[in-house]
């Protein structure tokens, strides 16, 4: 896994946790082209899924 993205995956899922929401969303459509992949989707925790 590339550095950035599992740096990004790590922020939406630690934004999610601390239910801030607004973060994970803009780090989420940062990245939308790479967490559209399978492999990186399933990373996310719940709350970031759901975001998706």
């Amino acid at each position: 896994m590339t550095g950035h993205i599992a740096t990004s995956i790590t922020k939406v899922n630690k934004a999610c946790d601390e239910l801030d929401f607004v973060s994970a969303r803009v780090l989420i459509e940062t990245n939308l082209l790479k967490l559209s992949e399978a492999k990186y989707y399933r990373l996310l925790n719940a709350s970031g899924r759901v975001l998706y």
